[in-house]
């Protein structure tokens, strides 16, 4: 997955607000890289392992006043959200 993917994907499932800007994830997704994060081949790309490892670190930021965040996290990308009038893309 690379980098526009996982932003598309965290836009998808309403992650990002005021309080939780784009910073936020940067940073967990290059966290998630290593140093596959400035190699020439494989620049910024998340397999399996590395997604998930980027979930769970944005899973203790966004849900730390929770007592499972990791459980919040996910609960939170399972669920379907419902698109508004006001939401709809054109």
């Amino acid at each position: 997955m690379s980098f526009t993917e996982f932003i598309m994907f965290v836009i998808e499932r309403d992650m990002i607000s005021n309080k939780f800007g784009i910073e936020i994830f940067y940073t967990a997704f290059k966290e998630a890289c290593g140093e596959d994060f400035n190699a020439q081949a494989n620049h910024g790309m998340l397999d399996n392992k590395k997604f998930y490892f980027a979930i769970g670190l944005l899973a203790k930021v966004l849900f730390s006043q929770e007592n499972n965040p990791f459980e919040a996290m996910f609960s939170n990308m399972l669920v379907d959200k419902l698109m508004t009038s006001d939401c709809r893309r054109k």
